[in-house]
């Protein structure tokens, strides 16, 4: 199987693909290791999600957080920006899906950052569409944008980013306590560290005790 490298899967794909293509091969098989050992921590971090949400559902913490709580967790303060909006959100509630979000806006001149929190906890399954690539070590880059794993410096944190080179936008997309998911977008950004600085910014030691 693919997400088991062996030197008999290198011996194959360097025989299907000729001597003279013998670098190419070695590249390809580089990529499917890669591939298959992203696959293989994917499914090793939905069986960790599965657990941390059996024992949840076990001590009955079964409900998304009202959307004024999870306000509570936003930054106050981006560095650089001057002013802030009124934290905004919504819970929903409706069949097959069950969660609350809460919203903040900071503004610079011509530029916004926008703070988004997700509580998942009443709908693992939209958690785990949502977190899908955080955990991945993964880079893509070509003319129009860069996106690639992202390391905010705290412990637990799961989280990818990107860079519209074009369009000047950016943002990280963070997965927290296999329950939440917060997204930090910024507009006319020079480069990643104001929207990475307001990611830093939310109050990730209470959360992960949720």
């Amino acid at each position: 199987m693919l997400y088991r490298s062996s030197p008999l899967l290198l011996a194959t794909v360097l025989l299907l693909a000729g001597c003279e293509q013998a670098q190419e091969a070695k590249n390809t098989y580089s990529a499917l290791s890669k591939l298959s050992k992203n696959a293989e921590k994917m499914g090793e971090a939905m069986e960790e999600a599965k657990s941390h949400r059996a024992e949840r559902e076990k001590n009955g913490d079964t409900l998304a957080l009202p959307y004024k709580k999870l306000q509570e967790y936003l930054p106050e303060a981006v560095p650089g920006f001057a002013t802030a909006d009124a934290p905004s959100g919504q819970t929903i509630k409706m069949p097959g899906m069950n969660y609350s979000q809460a919203t903040r806006e900071f503004h610079q001149d011509n530029k916004t950052i926008t703070v988004t929190l997700t509580d998942y906890n009443a709908s693992s399954e939209l958690f785990t569409a949502s977190a899908a690539v955080t955990g991945m070590a993964m880079e893509m880059e070509d003319d129009e944008q860069l996106i690639t794993s992202s390391d905010l410096g705290i412990a637990g944190l799961k989280a990818f980013e990107r860079y519209g080179k074009k369009d000047r936008q950016a943002s990280v997309t963070v997965a927290v306590n296999d329950r939440f998911m917060v997204s930090v977008s910024g507009t006319e950004q020079p480069d990643m560290e104001a929207v990475k600085a307001a990611a830093k910014a939310l109050k990730y030691d209470e959360l992960q005790k949720l």
